[in-house]
């Protein structure tokens, strides 16, 4: 099948396609006379495969060595896991200094709400809010 046909088959474009064969997630396919890519139907399993590799929030980088592992007969499951379970430590980092960031928001705004005055206001260049700030833009401490 040629590459328009692999990408609607498998969820994706033509112009991914390519870029997955430029880093080596996908073996450069044999082409016909006229220069198409001609891909088996192995390719749409694969596809698929990155794709929810993908989902998972796996890096290209890692999605190549799963690849490549099972290329040279080697099981990665031991790989995934490892991989999987850094993308969670990361998340839960994520979500840690966003939780913080929300508190902290949610307790600068309502100090606003409860300092903030129209001579505040009127004397600043800008908006006090804002100016009133840490140089650093930290939000200040309770």
């Amino acid at each position: 099948m040629r590459i328009g046909e692999l990408a609607r088959v498998a969820g994706t474009t033509p112009d991914t396609l390519r870029y997955y064969e430029r880093l080596g997630l996908l073996p450069a396919p044999p082409r016909t006379a006229a220069g198409y890519r001609l891909y088996g139907e192995s390719m749409v399993s694969r596809v698929r495969f990155i794709r929810k590799a993908r989902r998972l929030g796996l890096s290209l980088g890692e999605i190549r060595s799963i690849l490549g592992q099972r290329g040279r007969g080697e099981l990665p499951c031991s790989s995934v896991l490892r991989f999987v379970e850094q993308h969670l430590e990361q998340i839960e980092r994520q979500l840690a200094e966003l939780t913080a960031a929300r508190d902290a928001l949610r307790r600068q705004l309502a100090r606003w709400k409860r300092e903030r005055t129209p001579e505040r206001c009127l004397s600043a260049e800008y908006c006090s809010l804002i100016e009133e700030l840490e140089v650093d833009g930290t939000l200040p401490a309770d």
